[in-house]
């Protein structure tokens, strides 16, 4: 028998603790009862009552008035915040039937009222939600908790399911589910395809004619009407729901999302120079023969109605006056496919023609070359609340952000510049943003709606000035400088005067809208096309066992103190950033880990590999403790007296490096030191001996095992090379060949441990370490004359060379010339090749291969 509300009635599920209509406790789940309505009538017997007590008339009256008095303070008590578990939310809502499917589910709960539980319609429970920051929960311990359901199902009709989470005294409101059948889904793209036919038909009825203001009250006529249209389909069922916004109306069918909005007829799109374009093509034929260096892609997926020769003579200018540079490509209408769209991460520079639009929902959006009646194809990709392709009124498709996150890693372009000319491609920044985090550097995008003349002027006068040089550096303008000179040309927005299209538009917003359309640059403002870079690639992983990933971490690169970029770590934890040549701050961040910094070096045409950046998990007021060994890099043996400068942040070497704790090696090397969970930099320093540097971490308790070396000063121009790994594999070799220009070849690793000619030593491995860690260490006494390959070779034990942390220190003379990390991203191969030296001069390699490579120098 079902449960009903005693307070008002309303029905109740098996297990609610509280009533949903009225707020009202229900817990245990009493009984149901009828409420009874004292009146004289129904106090009365239908036989003689024995003589009764005053009191017998006072009490029930009295309990009835109780009764009441905590009815109304139960349900002042329940229905207030306290008793709702808040914002229960889905991370998505529509799916396909029979896909395999993952659904985040989020509440917040900063009570203590028992596990929160997530229970489906019928109250069963699916899972219990946490907030430990693993497992979907994006950080620990902030009161906002998670559940990662997984289903599917197969039905060959619309399923719904509701959810909902409780804890022992709170339950939040239902969620629903919608599994949607492949009969509904073609349903939803046949009625697309009816809607935008209507509305063909709609916009047909407007005219231009003499009259701005008559024209302008057409346009809205006509906007009005589409608007009708659709409200229609709502009030009929058709539509799931539908909002205006701008001159955009944003229409939710079951199974995907339709956007109509109002373009600016064929006399705003000023049509251009087709003869120009042709002949531009006729150019990039001859020029796509060439595909070195870094290659630019003009994209005009709407050439059939915005004919313009613009961008195409931007890429040209381009191409002609900076070096490097080749203008490969230029797609226009059905080729600015979904499917190539996958392949922009291959072109260095995209100017982009079209049309673009936005809503609080899908936010900005652009429109590709392909028809919606290859809308089917995509199905999963249109079929959610924030879909990754839209259906476009006129008859393309178009994509989000969305479509971007789900395709493109976060390296997966190579510092890409993208020049964006189509309407609100930056009116809240999350598409460039989202492009930015895929590896793009740099995002021209215009906020608002932009007129057509505008667009082109800029697109021309940005990438001329881009393709100046300064006639001191060589370098060319940076992207900033150029828009500057781009704005002082043609002014800083389009600023129309009032036509038609403006008063439509005033009409349309019910005021005089003076938003008008501003370009705008989002991430690397200073970047060159022409400039001194290098590059830094490395993972994110977490301290506690050195090779879990971090994906999604945020990496901020700071130069001078002031924020250069922003990029994001790859699903692996990768990432890799092109810089100028220089001097920088890398800051990361991750939701639930303690904040991370490094100095990092650029050098001109060189990537460096930085060592894996080790992130702590928990927050910077905990201790612990960091301990190990300063190691004699010549004898294996722990050196004592050994001061230590600890400073923040990782790298930090130089004078000005923020000194947070000092200490002292006791008699075998050994030393502890207790501070706040982060990394650190150890700066370590002897009198006699050389000052060296590692990098360490403290996390909760003791992490041991974080070792140092310091060699002593050797004078002359000895070459010092010391080579220190992690905890695998066990047992790493340092190898040398060397080539002399006079004498025999000779190879010195652990079975042969020095060559001599004329009983001087000419190189030495000066100690062999087998047990993890290092140091292993070779002094070669003369390099002047010949060439010599050093090498590491991973001997025996689990792991592999890529995952060892390895890293080579080279000294010459008492200077650090270099010191490199072991490459991550190589393969897993036994051999890293580390560098040669010929007739005195270093040769960086850095590369892991499955053999030594001993012919790069020659």
């Amino acid at each position: 028998m079902a449960n009903f509300c005693v307070y008002c009635g309303s029905k109740l599920n098996e297990r609610a603790r509280f009533c949903q209509h009225c707020g009202a406790q229900v817990a245990g789940n009493p009984k149901p009862q009828t409420v009874v309505h004292i009146t004289s009538e129904s106090v009365k017997s239908s036989h003689t009552p024995k003589r009764k007590s005053p009191l017998s008339f006072i009490i029930p009256i009295a309990a009835t008035i109780v009764t009441v008095l905590i009815t109304v303070i139960c349900i002042a008590l329940n229905s207030s915040d306290k008793k709702i578990l808040k914002n229960f939310s889905a991370d998505e809502t529509y799916f396909l039937c029979g896909r395999n499917i993952t659904v985040i589910f989020t509440v917040e709960n900063d009570s203590d009222e028992g596990s929160i539980r997530l229970r489906d319609e019928n109250d069963q429970i699916v899972g219990t939600l946490h907030d430990n920051g693993v497992n979907g929960d994006k950080k620990a311990n902030d009161n906002i908790f998670t559940y990662a359901m997984e289903d599917s199902v197969v039905s060959n009709t619309s399923v719904s399911r509701k959810y909902y989470v409780e804890n022992d005294m709170q339950q939040s409101e239902y969620i629903t589910l919608h599994f949607i059948c492949e009969t509904d889904v073609a349903k939803s793209h046949t009625l697309a395809g009816e809607i935008d036919e209507k509305i063909k038909e709609i916009e047909s009825e407007f005219v231009i004619t003499d009259s701005d203001e008559e024209t302008a009250q057409k346009a809205l006529t006509v906007f009005k009407n589409v608007e009708n249209y659709i409200n229609s389909l709502a009030k009929s069922g058709d539509v799931v729901e539908y909002y205006t916004e701008g001159n955009s109306i944003i229409v939710r069918l079951t199974a995907l999302t339709y956007v109509y909005t109002f373009q600016p007829p064929d006399d705003m799109k000023e049509a251009g120079n087709i003869a120009s374009a042709v002949v531009t093509n006729s150019l990039l034929a001859t020029a796509s023969s060439n595909l070195s260096g870094k290659k630019i892609l003009s994209v005009q997926p709407y050439a059939h109605e915005l004919t313009s020769s613009a961008v195409d003579k931007a890429a040209s200018t381009v191409a002609s006056n900076v070096s490097g540079y080749t203008f490969v490509d230029n797609m226009d209408n059905d080729d600015v496919s979904i499917e190539f769209l996958k392949e922009l991460y291959q072109y260095k520079l995209i100017i982009w023609d079209g049309h673009g639009g936005y809503s609080a929902e899908t936010h900005s959006f652009i429109g590709t070359g392909e028809s919606n009646d290859n809308s089917y194809l995509y199905r999963e990709e249109m079929i959610g609340m924030n879909p990754e392709i839209l259906s476009l009124s006129g008859g393309n498709l178009g994509v989000t952000a969305e479509f971007f996150s789900a395709n493109y890693e976060a390296n997966s372009f190579d510092r890409t510049i993208l020049y964006l000319g189509v309407c609100h491609g930056a009116d809240d920044n999350v598409l460039a943003q989202t492009l930015i985090d895929c590896g793009m550097s740099t995002v021209f995008a215009y906020k608002n709606s932009v007129s057509v003349t505008y667009d082109r002027k800029m697109c021309e006068a940005v990438f001329s000035a881009m393709s100046e040089k300064d006639g001191n550096t060589g370098k060319t303008k940076t992207a900033n400088a150029a828009l500057t000179a781009a704005k002082s040309e043609n002014g800083k927005t389009d600023a129309p005067k009032l036509t038609w299209w403006q008063k439509f538009i005033n009409f349309l917003f019910g005021t005089a809208k003076k938003d008008y359309a501003e370009l705008k640059i989002i991430g690397d403002k200073d970047i060159r096309l022409l400039d001194s870079y290098g590059s830094l690639t490395g993972k994110v992983c977490m301290a506690s066992d050195r090779t879990t990933q971090i994906a999604g971490a945020t990496i901020n690169v700071y130069k001078s103190n002031k924020l250069y970029l922003s990029v994001k770590s790859d699903s692996s934890g990768a990432y890799r950033i092109a810089l100028p040549a220089g001097e920088y701050t890398i800051k990361i961040a991750a939701e639930g880990y303690v904040d991370f910094s490094a100095h990092a070096s650029v050098n001109e045409n060189m990537n460096t590999y930085m060592e894996t950046f080790l992130l702590v998990l928990g927050n910077k007021n905990q201790m612990g403790i960091a301990s190990g060994y300063i190691i004699n890099s010549l004898t294996g043996e722990g050196i004592s007296d050994v001061s230590l400068s600890i400073r923040q942040g990782w790298n930090a070497t130089s004078a000005d490096g923020q000194e947070v704790a000092k200490a002292t090696c006791s008699a075998d090397g050994s030393y502890s030191v207790s501070l706040p969970l982060g990394n650190y930099t150890v700066v370590v320093s002897k009198d006699g001996c050389e000052s060296s540097y590692f990098n360490i971490i403290v996390q909760p308790g003791e992490t041991g095992n974080q070792n140092g070396t310091i060699t002593p000063a050797i004078s002359g121009s000895d070459f010092l090379i010391t080579l220190t790994w992690g905890a695998k594999p066990l047992d790493m070799d340092s190898h040398l060949v060397g080539i002399p220009n006079y004498g025999s070849n000779f190879h010195i690793y652990f079975q042969n441990s020095e060559h001599k000619v004329n009983s001087s030593i000419v190189a030495v491995l000066d100690y062999d370490d087998t047990d993890s860690y290092g140091p292993e260490h070779i002094t070669i006494k003369e390099i002047d004359s010949g060439t010599y390959y050093y090498y590491v070779h991973r001997y025996y034990g689990e792991g592999t060379v890529a995952g060892s942390e390895a890293k080579v220190r080279i000294e010459q003379g008492g200077k650090l010339i270099a010191l490199l990390n072991v490459p991550t991203d190589q393969g897993i191969g036994d051999f890293w090749n580390v560098f040669a030296v010929k007739n005195g001069q270093l040769i960086i390699r850095n590369t892991v291969t499955g053999s030594p490579e001993l012919i790069y120098a020659e």
